[in-house]
């Protein structure tokens, strides 16, 4: 447990450095991320699927949060493009490999390297909309988790996802949802009391309580990924934890929901 908690007070700390020092090092800080998950990814899928071309993800993941940053959104999609036109071409060239290899790497391109593009162009707004963004999206899952574990561990008795996660219990899933309404609560009282952003209670509310539902299912499809390539951990990036994959499964979905809701309730 101590381990646990060492690991990510560190992991934490070096998240807010790189956060709050300006646009550039939130834009970097997003790449690494894209870059160490994709070296995660390609490395559970390449035990089934050893010809999968990891370069394309590496180098999507650094040109697209470049464009992102220099706001040249629609150059993204020439850049993938290429890259298709590239992996397929080395897949015809190259008999060591093979277009169903290129699909899977192309798949994650969507899965997860287009969900944290979402976060690196969320993390190139305005200060106010970014962290109330982070806060609601990153709150939500963190909150969520750690009720539904201790309503689990307290209350659990009927299985959620047993072919999935075995240890996961429909008490705890409710448990997770039902606490972020009163984060919604507190949030509220954050983000109107010191004036950070002007938003109604029932929107605080109702955010949190949606990003609850769409995390667990983040946590649960990450789950289901572990599970068809029969790994416990993405890595051991994070002692006690796992990998990055593992830390932002629930992240993935949470923070652009939030972004998304937030812009569909005309909060900014």
């Amino acid at each position: 447990m101590k381990t646990r908690i060492l690991a990510v007070t560190v992991f934490l700390a070096v998240l807010l450095v790189f956060l709050l020092l300006g646009v550039y090092t939130r834009v970097a800080f997003g790449i690494i991320c894209g870059l160490i998950c994709s070296f995660e990814i390609t490395r559970a899928v390449k035990s089934k699927h050893p010809t999968v071309q990891p370069w394309v993800c590496y180098v999507f993941t650094v040109v697209s949060g470049l464009l992102v940053l220099f706001g040249l959104y629609q150059w993204i999609l020439y850049a993938l493009f290429f890259l298709i036109l590239i992996s397929f071409s080395v897949s015809v060239i190259s008999p060591k490999h093979h277009p169903s290899d290129v699909l899977i790497t192309l798949g994650m391109l969507f899965y997860p390297l287009s969900l944290i593009l979402m976060m690196i162009f969320i993390l190139t707004l305005p200060k106010p909309v970014w962290y109330t963004v982070i806060i609601l999206g990153s709150g939500s899952a963190a909150f969520c988790d750690a009720f539904a574990l201790f309503g689990g561990m307290a209350f659990g008795k009927h299985k959620l996802a047993p072919l999935i996660s075995p240890n996961k219990t429909i008490e705890g899933s409710v448990s997770g949802s039902a606490s972020t309404i009163l984060l919604g609560v507190l949030l509220y009282f954050l983000f109107n009391k010191l004036n950070i952003i002007e938003i109604a209670l029932w929107k605080t509310i109702l955010i949190c309580f949606l990003n609850s539902i769409v995390g667990q299912f983040g946590d649960l499809i990450a789950s289901a990924i572990k599970r068809e390539f029969a790994i416990k951990d993405y890595s051991k990036l994070i002692p006690g934890h796992g990998g990055l994959m593992d830390r932002l499964d629930s992240h993935f979905f949470t923070i652009p929901l939030s972004y998304l809701l937030l812009t569909l309730l005309s909060v900014i």
